[in-house]
């Protein structure tokens, strides 16, 4: 079994962490007098755990990991308080890392502030979320908070080939491309999907495509076509066809949602442009049929379409929802 390249090649120090630079010299700044309680926020995947993990590791502290999506009781609370009232006895650092911390309790809250407001010597608390609004006011006001950003496209693109060097590997640049933007930017996916190539000797941005499932923009552009024309039956089979691809998954079907939000850029941007999206890895023939859409239903139509599609959240629900769009269309 091959070893996952997202743990191996995990950054372990501050100097390591990519994408985080206003963060990172923070953190080395105040390793001496580092702050007690932090909240990491920002989207999935962005760097959040990493960069507490190597925190933890350049100021030689312990950790904890909790993860709050399953531990987010009063009691399990009780048990962390608990624990860190009595490392705070210790020479050494200790860390506490809650990950999916928004999904603690009120009252696991209402329990944790008292330790939150004045944490045992030596104890440190990082509170990582990706919905930061969730977390009390009375948290974010005791706490120091650091935003995390998706890397920029180039740069994780430049992050991805120095992992193909560490593994005596390259890949085309048109596929680190695709891969980029299929990762929707997030480190962990766009590793994941690198070693899916390079052990799978795939070359090429259709074969890539073919092996992760990913709906072809071609599809969804003779979906959104046929709704907006009236015809459930085209409208239909372009579901049909996706489906077959995707093996029937409800869940996978809301894929095809994500596709058409970032398709609404490629349809709407000034025609000229479509030609160098950097985000987009289809055909210009493609580009073309989509400016054709617009051109031909206006932004208004296309747009509550957009919105019904966007409004598909539930993947059970997800493959009767889009035959419903197909049979009802969008005035």
């Amino acid at each position: 079994m091959s070893t996952n390249w997202a743990l191996k090649h995990r950054p372990k120090t501050l100097d390591e962490i990519a994408g985080q630079a206003v963060n990172v010299q923070i953190l080395k700044a105040k390793k001496a007098d580092i702050y007690q309680t932090m909240i990491f926020y920002g989207a999935s995947g962005c760097g959040k755990t990493t960069a507490a993990r190597a925190l933890a590791n350049d100021i030689g502290s312990e950790i904890i990991e909790v993860d709050a999506a399953s531990n987010n009781s009063v009691e399990n609370i009780r048990q962390i308080i608990d624990l860190a009232g009595k490392m705070g006895f210790s020479k050494t650092w200790k860390m506490f890392i809650i990950d999916e911390a928004h999904m603690l309790s009120k009252a696991a809250w209402n329990a944790l502030l008292k330790t939150v407001e004045e944490p045992p010597k030596g104890v440190v608390f990082i509170f990582c979320t990706t919905e930061y609004k969730n977390i009390p006011l009375t948290i974010r006001g005791r706490s120091q908070l650091f935003k995390f950003y998706k890397l920029e496209r180039n740069a994780l693109k430049e992050y991805i080939k120095t992992i193909l060097t560490k593994e005596n590997a390259t890949l085309p640049e048109p596929l680190l491309d695709a891969i980029v933007y299929q990762s929707n930017q997030q480190v962990r996916d766009a590793v994941k999907f690198a070693q899916l190539c390079v052990e799978n000797n795939i070359d090429n941005i259709k074969e890539f495509e073919k092996k992760v499932g990913i709906p072809t923009v071609g599809g969804m552009a003779s979906f959104i076509e046929a709704v907006l024309d009236g015809k459930p039956r085209n409208a239909m089979r372009a579901v049909d066809s996706v489906a077959v691809a995707r093996e029937g998954s409800g869940e996978n079907m809301v894929d095809l949602v994500e596709w058409a939000r970032r398709m609404e850029k490629v349809i709407c941007e000034p025609f000229n442009d479509i030609y160098n999206i950097e985000t987009m890895t289809h055909s210009i023939t493609v580009a073309e049929k989509l400016r054709g859409i617009y051109e031909k239903h206006k932004e208004k139509k296309l747009g509550r379409l957009l919105d019904k599609l966007a409004n598909i959240k539930d993947g059970d629900k997800a493959f009767s929802q889009f035959y419903a769009l197909a049979a009802q269309g969008v005035e």
